[in-house]
């Protein structure tokens, strides 16, 4: 798996280097902000709600297409590339079979997002994007804080006594922020379509990611 997103990662940037005359590219990182939704089945209420959040972070990189559109300044484009972010939940009160498990991973995520550039000035931009995310599960672990002894790995299927998750997820993905010179910010947002796995049976993915950038 580690060599699998190694590849990858030499795979975008060597792409990059090679078209560097047709687009940018950008690095980027900051705070990611997970969690999970789950059905009425799980909850004292009965009643769909969402665990609570956790703090993590992602570090990534993506290129940026032109798409020929003649917009004056305006443009639309095409942005792809691959981050190592932080993905996780931890379980409130409300959980009727979780109460007190906290889960905590990293993955290899992978956004395809079109965008829409709109120019304000010659050192301004606002940007927004809507697209789709894959994500590679590398390693995790989840624990009870009511009971030290019972924890287990987060991406595990096998048993379906314990809390883990399937390895991959796909799913929508959304981004809006700003380009000062060569300066980004912006927050995203993945909203995972599949059942994530063994437990909690029917729980989706989702995660909000506050990011700031450089552009090449």
């Amino acid at each position: 798996m580690k060599k699998l997103a190694f590849i990858s990662i030499l795979f975008v940037l060597s792409s990059a280097l090679s078209y560097s005359q047709d687009f940018k590219y950008e690095v980027f990182g900051g705070v990611s902000l997970p969690y999970i939704t789950y059905p009425s089945s799980f909850s004292y209420e009965q009643t769909k709600g969402t665990s609570d959040m956790i703090l993590t972070g992602h570090l990534g990189i993506r290129a940026f297409f032109p798409i020929n559109v003649n917009l004056k300044d305006d443009m639309f484009y095409a942005a792809m590339g691959l981050a190592f972010s932080g993905k996780g939940y931890k379980c409130s009160s409300v959980y009727r079979y979780y109460k007190g498990i906290e889960a905590r991973a990293w993955s290899i995520d992978f956004p395809f997002r079109l965008g829409y550039k709109f120019k304000i000035n010659n050192d301004f931009a606002l940007k927004a994007e809507l697209g789709l995310f894959g994500a590679c599960g590398l390693f995790g672990k989840w624990k009870d804080s009511q009971d030290k002894r019972n924890s287990g790995q987060y991406y595990d299927t096998d048993n379906r006594d314990t809390f883990g998750c399937n390895r991959v997820d796909v799913g929508l993905s959304g981004y809006i922020g700003a380009e000062f010179n060569r300066i980004t910010a912006g927050i995203g947002y993945n909203h995972g379509l599949p059942s994530m796995g063994a437990l909690p049976y029917h729980a989706k993915s989702r995660n909000i990611l506050i990011s700031v950038g450089y552009l090449f």
